[in-house]
């Protein structure tokens, strides 16, 4: 059951929703993730991937979080930590920023990295100053390309790959000499089988 850890004060109803339960994170801000895949994509890979270990029998140290603003009904903000490793987090206002790295500042599990925007970045890193007294370091500018949108391949070459798409691929399996590798004389068969696996 997802509790909120962290109030700074009574009568201050801004505060972070936190749980490590996959399943509750996912009903409390699964919606919101999934609106905009494109700008969640760690947070929503962060998340597959506590839920393959813990599918698997492992349970690793998990804090999810998610931000609603006041008098609203839907998440507006969501973050994903796996202690130690680096904590992903969607866009922050400025006072759900302040409001995480006072929650950060007071956990047992050390907080090392932020991935997020740049602005949020920039209003975490002054909370985080404002609340802990230390400077944080700037980490590597991060670009994720995207898609506008998905176009299928050609369907002309169902099954096996044409000899069109056989030919580039061929230099791949061959040694150096041009001629194919003993392990690979079959390399027609290997493209097409790889490309039947691909789909």
């Amino acid at each position: 059951m997802a509790t909120a850890l962290f109030r700074k004060q009574e009568t201050n109803p801004l505060t972070w929703s936190i749980t490590d339960d996959p399943e509750v994170f996912r009903s409390e801000a699964g919606s919101f993730l999934a609106a905009r895949p494109d700008l969640h994509t760690m947070l929503l890979s962060g998340l597959e991937t506590i839920e393959q270990l813990r599918s698997g029998g492992r349970n690793p140290p998990t804090v999810l979080g998610w931000w609603r603003e006041p008098e609203e009904a839907a998440t507006t903000a969501a973050f994903v930590w796996t202690p130690p490793h680096l904590l992903a987090a969607s866009r922050l206002s400025r006072v759900a920023a302040t409001r995480l790295a006072e929650f950060l500042s007071i956990q047992a599990h050390p907080f090392t990295q932020l991935l997020a925007g740049s602005a949020s970045v920039g209003a975490f890193c002054e909370a985080w100053r404002t609340t802990t007294g230390s400077a944080p370091k700037n980490g590597p500018h991060l670009r994720l390309h995207r898609l506008e949108r998905l176009v299928r391949p050609d369907g002309s070459a169902t099954g096996a790959a044409g000899a069109r798409q056989r030919e580039p691929a061929r230099t791949r399996y061959e040694t150096p000499s041009g001629r194919p590798g003993p392990w690979l004389s079959d390399r027609g068969n290997t493209h097409d089988e790889r490309v039947r696996r691909s789909r």
